[in-house]
């Protein structure tokens, strides 16, 4: 924004970022069963082995959808692409597709992949039409996204209000990562007003992939979720494994996260899942 790339130049001062590592790269469902039938690595953090395999299934350029050309979501794709020897984003066809339309653009067979930030890329697997192949920390552990910005110069202009902001956006940020809430949490943002996506997503997923936050973000332990396809939330519900799957999910959060901090877990709330494969953040 600041240098004018897609648009008016605007000066910004950026506050705090306020996330990283929430983008996934997913593939069309045709071209995921083509690099299954081609024996692709089935490894969800594999960003070396699964570049090589998806550009050798090319014919055509990749049509890509993402939110837009100078991004986070352009920056992952095309360094990882681009070092891997698909020269980007030149040899590719990048289509920009609105995040909320990204599932409606892969549906009319207008993209074959997309880099989204989530939930998007778990609505586009839940209803059937892509495959998430990547979450982004695979391509980059620390991929700063949101950020809280204010106009150039508006932060000493105002000092009481932009602490106030920051504030704000702190103790929204430590209300929501409390474990005690994440089930209200869950309820909240599944609503239409926010992201409107099942408070069960979770259970609709194939694989639910553990991922620690942070800078080190790395893959973790797996867990294989073995219930009939299609699913539904009331479907679910009257299942009887539909419990056992619960605790085991919370079993394998706590367990995850203890490895990964080598003390009591303080586990976070669950982040959005995708059917195919779910990333689940561990704090």
């Amino acid at each position: 924004m600041s240098m004018g790339l897609g648009g008016i130049a605007a000066r910004i001062d950026a506050l705090a970022v306020l996330s990283i590592n929430s983008d996934v790269v997913g593939v069309s469902a045709a071209l995921a069963r083509r690099m299954r039938n081609a024996c692709v690595p089935n490894d969800f953090a594999a960003a070396a082995a699964i570049g090589p395999a998806l550009i050798s299934m090319l014919e055509q350029p990749l049509r890509l959808g993402m939110p837009f050309p100078f991004s986070m979501h352009a920056e992952l794709v095309y360094n990882w692409l681009d070092a891997l020897g698909l020269a980007s984003p030149g040899e590719l066809s990048v289509r920009t597709v609105p995040p909320p339309m990204m599932a409606e653009s892969m549906a009319a067979r207008e993209i074959d992949a997309f880099c989204v930030g989530e939930p998007q890329g778990s609505i586009a697997v839940e209803r059937g039409l892509a495959e998430l192949i990547l979450p982004g920390c695979a391509i980059w552990r620390f991929a700063p996204e949101k950020v809280l910005a204010t106009r150039r110069g508006w932060a000493e202009e105002e000092p009481d209000t932009t602490a106030g902001l920051m504030r704000a956006c702190w103790r929204s940020a430590r209300w929501l990562a409390d474990p005690d809430r994440a089930e209200s949490v869950a309820g909240l943002l599944s609503e239409a007003r926010f992201i409107e996506v099942s408070a069960e997503a979770v259970l609709l997923a194939d694989r639910v992939v553990m991922i620690t936050n942070g800078p080190m973000a790395r893959i973790g332990k797996i867990m294989e979720v073995d219930l009939p396809q299609p699913r539904s939330r009331e479907a679910l519900l009257e299942h009887p494994d539909d419990y056992l799957y619960r605790e085991q999910l919370l079993s394998l959060r706590e367990e995850h996260e203890h490895d990964a901090h080598g003390k009591t877990p303080v586990p976070a709330a669950p982040a959005a899942a995708a059917t195919g494969i779910a990333e689940e953040e561990a704090a």
